[in-house]
């Protein structure tokens, strides 16, 4: 209890002041000139500060979801409450390089969806939730284990050194990819990056505003989510719109095919681990209008003449409305029902594949 009011009063220490501060004033103010007008300003300060100071507590210690926007205060919060990092720096247990001969080990490799952003037990993505179901199926003094390689920002780039530099070398007996529909941002040439980020984050640069951004966990929630509403070149899901331009163009398509190549050849070299793949639509554009159906055909088509075996999860996820599978409106990521559905159809496409047994 102790430790608990002393960081309580070391964190929130300059709210405090301000609110003594205010207090003190008022008080000073009522001695010095006690007329109706200064009661009434005394009063409206006060209440004020009290709102403002109970509002910032709010959003700094009860307040508990994610947002599409990864780098504010009530985000990184999230992060530090639900999130534990193993030695390799992952959201998962202690990846080990060797393995038992009776353990089949399975690696995934993936952005934030993978990683389990805004699942708050990670038993409840669907890495987990598949190797449960797999495991289920293990003989007798065998095991299977899932190591998950995904982190937020991750996209088909980082994958082509990831693989051979750092998955390999876990002895993985298969490798499942998670390719969403952003994976080819990274291979975009330097001349149709947008400035999304850099609008978004701006304020951070700004000197009155961005330092009181800075010390505000309440502040920097509402003016991101504001600004949001107020123009759309604030507003996140823009971005991940933008990329749909990027699969209409040709020389973007084509470097990015070369990235796509060179992932599975890493899986391909002397240890030879079988690859699986499935898509992720974008969950915020679900619906009959869906815009990247074809591009969705054109990469199942792709992945299967590599031979590599390949899911769309369109089909599966479309028959859902956005909300029922996203974490929120403002955090376009799958909620637990949205991994429960990945992981019943990736298992029923790995769940014959030898690579997958445990038995």
């Amino acid at each position: 209890m102790i430790l608990r009011f002393s960081y309580f009063v070391a964190d929130f220490k300059y709210y405090l002041v301000f609110f003594l501060a205010a207090f003190v004033l008022g008080i000073v103010a009522l001695i010095f000139k006690r007329t109706k007008f200064v009661l009434i300003f005394v009063s409206f300060l006060l209440s004020f500060v009290t709102c403002f100071l109970l509002l910032e507590a709010y959003y700094r210690y009860i307040f508990d979801a994610t947002d599409n926007v990864y780098d504010i205060k009530t985000t990184r919060r999230w992060i530090d409450r639900h999130v534990t990092w193993n030695g390799n720096g992952y959201r998962d247990d202690h990846f080990w390089p060797d393995k038992d001969p009776r353990e089949t080990r399975l690696a995934f490799i993936g952005d934030s969806y993978a990683f389990g952003y805004g699942i708050k037990e990670i038993q409840n993505r669907y890495t987990e939730l598949l190797g449960q179901k797999l495991r289920d199926q293990c003989s007798e003094g065998k095991t299977l284990k899932t190591y998950n390689f995904g982190l937020p920002g991750n996209q088909s780039q980082t994958y082509v050194k990831q693989v051979p530099l750092e998955v390999i070398r876990y002895k993985p007996d298969a490798i499942v990819m998670q390719y969403y529909m952003d994976d080819i941002d990274a291979d975009k040439p330097p001349e149709l990056t947008p400035q999304f980020a850099q609008t978004i984050y701006g304020y951070k640069n700004l000197p009155v505003i961005g330092w009181l951004l800075k010390h505000s966990y309440a502040l920097e929630y509402w003016y991101i989510r504001l600004s949001s509403l107020l123009s759309s070149r604030h507003n996140w899901g823009e971005f991940i719109n933008y990329n749909e331009t990027l699969y209409r163009n040709e020389t973007v398509w084509s470097l990015h095919l070369s990235t796509l190549e060179h992932i599975v050849a890493a899986t391909r070299g002397a240890t030879k681990v079988p690859l699986v793949v499935f898509i992720l639509p974008l969950s915020h554009r679900l619906g009959p209008d869906y815009p990247l159906t074809d591009v969705h055909q054109k990469l199942i088509d792709y992945f299967a003449g590599l031979d590599v075996p390949v899911v769309d999860m369109l089909p599966v996820l479309n028959q859902y409305r956005p909300e029922q599978i996203m974490v929120s409106k403002r955090d376009f990521h799958l909620n637990e029902f949205g991994h429960r559905l990945i992981a019943e159809e990736l298992y029923q496409l790995v769940k014959d594949m030898p690579a997958f047994q445990c038995r």
